[in-house]
């Protein structure tokens, strides 16, 4: 299986809806992430007595993981994208929003669009996150992000970005935001490249591992992770705030090149 994946064997296209198709590539990554799926399921369901304990097929199997993607938005990149942001038709649409909040804040896609109402503290300068990947988890983010969430209408009483249809839950604006990129020229980035652009900048604004890690919500070890922090550390709001304001500046194109220090060459 894991074989015929990487050779882009199972490839096809899939319609979906009326109007929309999945395409499916494979490839070493897919297939890596296929196999750890399939692993993941089975031990599941051995710790839970439905299997046989040693009966996983994926244990063992030799997989060759997809070189790690390490794209990161250049200023001017930034600035195309946010000039195509700042048209009429984009400026405030759930789209063009969701896109600022993740460049100012490092949110993942599925963190952001999935925000709701309740998990902003604006009190606090962060977000409450009752369900991410890491579990719960406390953003501080900074003030233009907060200023950004506040212009939002609230057309749902719980969620920020809800589906157009009226339909309870959260608006799937994957393909709209990823359109946006295209229009900007940026056809090679998408969305998770502005969360690796937010950790990029707050390293070359010369802020440590461990709070750019903070600051993106990756998971803690010891006492902190079993617990939810109620209080913002005031240094990570300072943090926050100057990269949010630095990405900012950026989008609007006020920002110049040379005021951000280019990021180190890999050995």
């Amino acid at each position: 299986m894991a074989d015929a994946i990487a050779a882009g064997k199972t490839a096809s296209v899939i319609k979906t809806k009326p109007r929309g198709r999945a395409v499916v590539t494979g490839g070493a990554g897919t297939a890596a992430r296929a196999v750890g799926l399939l692993g993941g399921i089975f031990s599941w369901a051995q710790k839970r007595g439905l299997v046989p304990e040693g009966l996983n097929p994926a244990h063992g199997v030799e997989i060759t993981r997809g070189k790690a993607r390490d794209r990161v938005l250049r200023v001017e990149e930034l600035k195309k994208l946010g000039a195509v942001l700042t048209n009429r038709e984009i400026k405030n649409t759930p789209a063009g929003n969701l896109i600022r909040l993740i460049a100012m804040t490092g949110l993942r896609l599925g963190e952001a669009s999935a925000l709701k109402w309740d998990e902003i503290d604006e009190i606090g300068q962060c977000l409450r996150l009752e369900c991410t990947k890491t579990g719960r988890s406390t953003r501080p983010i900074g003030k233009v992000a907060m200023h950004l969430l506040s212009s939002i209408a609230r057309a749902d009483r719980v969620w920020a970005f809800p589906r157009s249809d009226g339909l309870p839950g959260p608006a799937d604006l994957k393909k709209t935001v990823a359109e946006l990129f295209d229009e900007a020229g940026l056809t090679n980035a998408r969305s998770h490249d502005l969360r690796r652009t937010f950790a990029s900048v707050a390293a070359d604004l010369g802020f440590s591992d461990a709070t750019i890690a903070e600051l993106l919500g990756h998971a803690r070890r010891g006492v902190t992770e079993r617990h939810y922090v109620r209080r913002s550390d005031p240094v990570l709001l300072a943090a926050a705030d100057k990269v949010a304001a630095h990405i900012a500046a950026a989008l609007t194109g006020s920002l110049l090149s040379a005021d951000v220090a280019p990021p180190a060459k890999s050995a």
